[in-house]
């Protein structure tokens, strides 16, 4: 038969699986002084020598439970002196930062855990941070998950690593845990609010992993092996949506798997801060398909997933708005804005001056779409304007004068996009739409220089013919 392994024997051949702590790592434990921290710092000190660990453990006081809450400290500060662990004691108000944030108390609390031991950490010079996250917990987060609405990635529940953060004990059930520490010695303290059902996560805790377990002895094995294959399936369908993105084109896009293709879209939202719900996706999916020439879907946050002939764009589905002047010749550099800045226009002197140059660093960090043109200053008749374009809008450049609705229908432009290049003029008409040639270009000139954040603005920078360049 074969031998059951020791808690000890667990933690550590799963760390050991997963290279958690190679010989020589310096790790930090979060510790709660619960039975679970209190289990996972024991054994990790016990192997310190055999390993060259170096262990310390670091303690964050949420100021919600009073003197509960000082006791716990106490608790986990005279655990460490007494066997000689360097300890880390940190206070934050959770309740305060809740209310600012808007979050939940659970959710407050967790952003300021994993905050505080990140700071612990860089501090101190410890690589790695451990938590106690066992096989209970990874049960209760899919039931979680799965009341909530989840995909596959929801199901991958919590990783044994992620970054620097390692959970070595998610193999280990909460009443084996109980067992090592009624067996082995070490005390513990209990956190009276586990108990409270108000709290979600207590409720699951406390009625529904106790009945999966009735329902089958083997439900938190279960659990484990489901998350593990989830998170091997989703990084290998992840690593298929990675070689695709919207630049494609809709008909390109079509013909991929549903499950690839939803993982495009909701990367690419993500790329725009939008966190798209099933949905979301499946509304996103019906306008990449769509038959028609031009699709459009709303997506979280006011903005909008369309399609214009083959281009497909996430955003507020709005064309950026332009309206300024800029005195010709004077000598100093201008920087217009489109309303939202979500775009920019510099008009500056040839040469550059060091505060055009300056602007034009700061641009180049803010936004990573630019374009910018030459013009000869002597051709420049009065008071520079930037606009949107116009009915019946003439442009000339290269000797030939053009209809710049004519040009963008050429060039198959999205109704988004011809409403959403700044157009700048002068009194004698247009000097420079960006993607296309300046009207003149000379010496005693100056620069047009043109920016805009991708997120916002409709379509990259691509290649021109030789007759004309600097495409949009």
């Amino acid at each position: 038969m074969k031998k059951e392994r020791t808690v000890r024997e667990k933690i550590l051949s799963y760390a050991d699986s997963r290279a958690m702590l190679p010989e020589g790592t310096s790790v930090l434990v979060g510790f709660s002084g619960g039975a679970d921290s209190v289990c996972l710092l024991s054994v990790l000190w016990e192997a310190a020598d055999a390993r060259k660990l170096r262990v310390g453990a670091v303690h964050l006081n949420h100021g919600l439970r009073g003197e509960a809450a000082d006791r716990d400290e106490r608790f986990c500060r005279e655990f460490c002196e007494s066997r000689g662990i360097p300890f880390y004691a940190v206070s934050r108000d959770v309740a305060a930062y809740a209310k600012e944030k808007k979050r939940g108390t659970e959710e407050a609390a967790r952003e300021i855990r994993y905050a505080v031991f990140a700071e612990i950490a860089d501090r101190y010079g410890y690589e790695r941070i451990a938590t106690a996250h066992n096989a209970d917990d990874q049960l209760e987060t899919l039931l979680f998950r799965l009341a909530r609405g989840t995909g596959i990635a929801g199901l991958a529940g919590i990783p044994p690593v992620r970054g620097r953060f390692l959970r070595p004990m998610l193999r280990v059930g909460k009443e084996e845990i109980l067992g090592f520490l009624a067996e082995n010695g070490p005390e513990h303290i209990t956190d009276e609010t586990n108990a409270d059902p108000a709290y979600t996560r207590n409720y699951i805790r406390a009625e529904l992993v106790p009945r999966m377990k009735k329902v089958s002895a083997g439900a938190l094995r279960a659990a484990a092996d489901l998350s593990e294959c989830a998170a091997e399936d989703e990084a290998y369908l992840s690593s298929l949506a990675s070689e695709h993105s919207l630049s494609e084109g809709a008909e390109a896009l079509s013909a991929l798997p549903d499950p690839i293709l939803r993982r495009v879209l909701r990367r690419e939202a993500e790329e725009k801060g939008m966190s798209l719900s099933f949905s979301d996706t499946v509304e996103a999916l019906r306008v990449v398909r769509s038959r028609s020439a031009r699709a459009s879907a709303p997506m979280p946050g006011r903005n909008v997933f369309r399609k214009d002939r083959d281009t497909l764009l996430f955003g507020s589905g709005e064309p950026l708005k332009w309206e300024g002047t800029a005195p010709a010749n004077t000598g100093l550099p201008v920087l217009l804005y489109a309303e939202k800045k979500e775009a920019a226009v510099l008009y500056a002197p040839e040469p550059l001056s060091p505060e055009a140059l300056a602007i034009i660093k700061d641009l180049k960090n803010i936004y990573n779409l630019s374009m910018q043109a030459v013009l000869s200053s002597a051709k420049i008749g009065g008071t520079i304007t930037l606009r949107t374009r116009l009915s019946g809008d003439l442009y000339r450049f290269g000797g030939m004068t053009r209809q710049v609705k004519k040009l963008f229908s050429d060039r198959k432009f999205t109704a988004l996009l011809r409403d959403s290049l700044p157009v700048i003029a002068d009194e004698n008409g247009i000097l420079w739409i960006p993607g296309f040639p300046p009207r003149e270009e000379g010496r005693d000139a100056v620069l047009l220089y043109f920016c805009a954040d991708p997120a916002f603005f409709p379509a990259p920078a691509s290649p021109g013919t030789e007759k004309e360049k600097d495409r949009i």
